[in-house]
């Protein structure tokens, strides 16, 4: 879901998070990630269905600005792996 919230509110997301996480509890996330994305970059995907079209809003986090962010908002990165299509992280929120 962190990849749908437009980077200037992803702060606001995570306080969130943070303030309704217990102390020591545990942020895991597991999103789409290609490796030919360009990462860091803002994208508008438009999407055709039989309802109509639509846009959807994305942001491929590049593995290091991810960890970053979470340190920064959240807490310590335990965990980062990524895979040819999707990149888990795993942060336990500071004390």
């Amino acid at each position: 879901m962190l990849a749908h919230v437009p980077v200037n509110r992803n702060h606001v997301l995570l306080r969130e998070v943070g303030r309704v996480v217990k102390n020591s509890g545990w942020l895991v996330i597991s999103d789409s990630y290609w490796r030919e994305q360009e990462g860091g970059k803002e994208q508008v995907q438009v999407r055709d269905t039989d309802k109509g079209m639509y846009e959807i809003y994305k942001y491929y986090y590049e593995p290091d600005e991810l960890r970053s962010l979470l340190e920064n908002l959240f807490g310590k990165v335990e965990h980062l792996q990524t895979t040819h299509y999707e990149m888990i992280c795993v942060a336990r929120k500071k004390m």
